[in-house]
């Protein structure tokens, strides 16, 4: 009976990572198809794919952290004026880009700020 008890316990350990496992893989792909379908690509360009109204985002998760993501994402005025022109990548922009504090659910945004935190 021990025996029965130690292999059920050994087959759920088994399940429940690769479950876990599978689970981070789909996080990672949601965060890209929410970075599409909340319209992001539409001003951002990630590898050459996408829109050049706001900074290229290809490698901003070698500058940034996922926390100043999610920040940035829920709060962009907190960082910028509305309207004010910033410097980035060596080209300036006028920041406009909205908040999304309201706009998007805790999981997708942080789904979003894993996606962009994955690009280096």
């Amino acid at each position: 009976m021990k025996r029965g008890k130690i292999i059920l316990t050994v087959t759920f350990l088994f399940v429940f990572f690769f479950i876990l496992c599978k689970g981070n893989t789909v996080f990672a792909i949601s965060g890209k198809s929410v970075f599409k379908s909340k319209g992001c690509i539409n001003c951002h360009a990630i590898n050459g794919v996408g829109g050049k109204a706001g900074p290229d985002l290809s490698n901003i998760g070698a500058r940034k952290s996922i926390e100043w993501l999610k920040d940035f994402i829920k709060n962009p005025d907190s960082y910028f004026n509305p309207g004010s022109s910033a410097l980035i990548n060596g080209k300036e922009y006028i920041v406009m880009m909205p908040s999304f504090k309201n706009m998007m659910s805790e999981g997708k945004l942080n789904a979003v700020a894993g996606y962009l935190g994955s690009l280096k």
